[in-house]
């Protein structure tokens, strides 16, 4: 019974109950199917252009960095980590002790943030986002992105654990499922996450 009831809690934490295959509540079968199937250089073109959008300020060579980095990072991630769909699975796991790797909502949004802060941005900040802290269900985490100086409502969201990897990029404004606000200062995640993109940032023209 103790099992089955942690196995319950589980299953129910770190984002509510998503499909194995259609679209997380909130999100439409076309968004779902587009995050989830289109190729890494179609998703990699309509994240650059959302932010281009949300941070019209932003220097065009980060935006494309970053919107390189989001998608293909996920992609490494999905087959480092093992995710798969549902992600309550890959959590179950893990707090059963049958996965070691990391791949949890706050995991996975820390591992990002600490892989697109080695960029070194200079016109874009990255925020640290969290909605219905505490909740057992509906907890999630996020990264968030705005141009310089501006608040999280105006920058788009980077969710690379609602698909499992597949990462799921939407502006602040147009994320009804979701009040985000900044996320409270936590240990630093691990540094071997960190890699340094600097040159690979700043050497192409915009």
């Amino acid at each position: 019974m103790a099992l089955f009831l942690l196995v319950s809690a589980v299953a129910l934490a770190c984002g509510g109950c998503y499909s194995a295959t259609g679209p997380a509540p909130g999100d439409t079968d076309e968004q779902e199917q587009f995050w989830t199937t289109q190729p890494e250089d179609v998703r990699i073109a309509a994240l650059r252009k959302e932010m281009a959008e949300t941070c019209p300020l932003a220097d065009p060579a980060e935006v494309r960095a970053v919107a390189g980095v989001t998608i293909r990072y996920g992609e490494l991630l999905r087959e480092e980590y093992g995710l798969t769909r549902p992600p309550e699975h890959n959590n179950i796991a893990i707090a059963l002790g049958l996965k070691h790797q990391r791949g949890r909502c706050y995991e996975l949004a820390d591992d990002l943030y600490v892989r697109l802060r080695a960029l070194r941005l200079r016109t874009i900040d990255l925020h640290r986002a969290i909605a219905r802290e505490g909740h057992l269900t509906d907890e999630h985490n996020v990264v968030i992105a705005t141009d310089l100086g501006k608040a999280i409502e105006t920058g788009i969201v980077l969710d690379l654990w609602r698909y499992a990897g597949k990462a799921r990029f939407i502006a602040v404004a147009r994320d009804h499922q979701h009040q985000w606000k900044e996320r409270p200062i936590t240990a630093p995640p691990p540094s071997e996450l960190v890699a340094d993109d600097i040159t690979a940032t700043h050497a192409s023209s915009p």
